[in-house]
Parts: C-alpha cells; sequence; structure tokens
C-alpha cells in the first residue's frame, strides 16, 4: 500500500507538471498570435500621415485591450483629392479589430473610384450593409482637402461631430448621417449631409471616437466634450501633432490611474495657409 501511495503521489505530480506545461504553451502560443494580430493592426492603422501641402496633419489610435476596433486613415478619391478617415467599429476588441480590417480594405478598394467623400461613404454603406451582422455598425468621418487654400468637405455616418477652432472660438459640426452598416441605400443617402468649410491660416479641425469625451477618471467622470474644446481653445500649436500631445497630456492627468475604458483615436487638421 505504501509502494502504490507512492507512485499515486509521484504520478500525480507527473501528471500536474504535464498539464501545467501544456497550459504554459496554450499561453505562450496564444500571445504570439495576438502578438503578431497586433502587428498587423499597426500596418492597417499609419503610424504617419503623409503631410499635404499648406495643411499639417497628424492622428493617432490607442486601442482599450491588446487589438481596437477604431481606425484612422488618409485615402486618395478619384480626383487624387487626399481624404482623412477616422471610424469607430461597434464592441471592441478581437471582433471589432476583426470588422476593422474588413472595413479598411473596402475602402482601400472602393476609393480611388470615389468623387467625394460623401459619395465615399454611400458606396461604403452599400457594400457594409449586406456584408456585416446585423449587430456591428460603423460610425465614420471623411474630411477632403478641396485645394490648397484652406476649402474642405465634410461628412459624417453617425461619428462623433468634429471640433472647429478659429481665431475666436470653438465649433461643433454635425451635419446629417447614419451609421454605416445600419440601413438599406435609399435610407442612408437621404440622410447623408456634405458640407464645406472654408479654413483661414491656424484654424483646427479636430476629430476623435467616442473613447476621448466618454472617458471616465477614478471618481467615474466623463471628460465630455467642454473639457476637449478647452484644450483646442487655450493652444496655439504650430503643427497637428502638437496639439495631440497636448491632448494626450491631459487625459492621462484627468485619469489620474483608471484604466481606459474604450478605444481612443484623436485626428488633426491645421490649415498654414499659402506659403
Amino acid at each position: 500500500i505504501q509502494i502504490l501511495n507512492t507512485f499515486a503521489v509521484n504520478y500525480a505530480v507527473a501528471i500536474e507538471n504535464s498539464l501545467l506545461m501544456q497550459e504554459s504553451l496554450e499561453r505562450k502560443r496564444y500571445l504570439f498570435e495576438l502578438q503578431l494580430a497586433q502587428s498587423i493592426q499597426r500596418k492597417i492603422i499609419p503610424q504617419n500621415i503623409p503631410q499635404i501641402g499648406n495643411y499639417s496633419v497628424a492622428g493617432i489610435s490607442i486601442p482599450a485591450n491588446e487589438l481596437g476596433g477604431d481606425y484612422y486613415d488618409i485615402v486618395y478619391l478619384s480626383n487624387n483629392q487626399p481624404t482623412l478617415l477616422i471610424a469607430d467599429v461597434s464592441g471592441k476588441g478581437v471582433s471589432a479589430a476583426l470588422y476593422m480590417s474588413q472595413l479598411k480594405g473596402v475602402i482601400m478598394s472602393i476609393s480611388s473610384n470615389s468623387k467625394s467623400p460623401k459619395e465615399l461613404l454611400i458606396n461604403l454603406n452599400s457594400i457594409l450593409h449586406k456584408n456585416t451582422e446585423k449587430q456591428i455598425f460603423v460610425t465614420l468621418a471623411a474630411i477632403s482637402i478641396e485645394n490648397d487654400n484652406g476649402l474642405i468637405k465634410y461628412v459624417r455616418a453617425g461619428h462623433s461631430p468634429i471640433l472647429y477652432k478659429n481665431n475666436t472660438s470653438v465649433i461643433e459640426k454635425a451635419p446629417k448621417g447614419i451609421a454605416l452598416g445600419i440601413t438599406n441605400s435609399v435610407l442612408f443617402d437621404k440622410n447623408l449631409e456634405e458640407i464645406e468649410i472654408q479654413l483661414e491660416p491656424n484654424d483646427i479641425i479636430f476629430a476623435f471616437t467616442d473613447g476621448l469625451d466618454e472617458l471616465r477618471n477614478n471618481k467615474n467622470e466623463e471628460f465630455g466634450i467642454e473639457n476637449i474644446k478647452q484644450i483646442i481653445l487655450t493652444q496655439e500649436p504650430k503643427e497637428a501633432q502638437d496639439l495631440i500631445n497636448e491632448t494626450l497630456k491631459r487625459i492621462k492627468s484627468y485619469m489620474n490611474g483608471a484604466s481606459q475604458y474604450d478605444d481612443l483615436t484623436l485626428l488633426t487638421l491645421i490649415y498654414k495657409g499659402k506659403e
């Protein structure tokens, strides 16, 4: 009996060690695949936006988890107009990241055949409505740079309003628009509004996902739109990246150690005037 007990204990230890080893190998494999997915996502989202004559542009995306569903990019339409995009896929984590990858692919395939940001969103909704699950939707804003004189066009599909700073104030710009993938083409097209904004030198366009205004501190208080306006109003950045750096600094101070709840993306455009 003693021999059998000793053998049983040793055998149990060997089995437990084997299971722990298998679990460790599975964890390493998962971490490797996660790191690979993060690397792919970093390539999908541009780390640096190509600069455009007479404008300064910058963006950043910070996922709440290892993978995120936020997206920003610059594409060129059929008339070679540079167009800035910022989007937020519903949900977060792996599923949102997969749909974000799909979104990127669709945008790259249709952008060069679209004549305006409005047409781009119309074509995009037509595809996504037929090819995504009903519970999935995407909010997106598009800003096209029409010329070197500060004229831009802006259209949004259910996305957070952009903030426009001129010499005296910060204004919310929120034209009509329904999120992508929710409705059929007839209803979506009817409710999509495109507006023009004439920028003057040093005017700022600030776009963001709801991970910014809905960000919470350790007292569970939302950051809110007014805090964002205050940051923009008190800054006179020479470059778009300067405003993003200041915003990140302010929100880090506001969070005061609290965890980031949602994906966070910022996109900034400054018209510098004719050089």
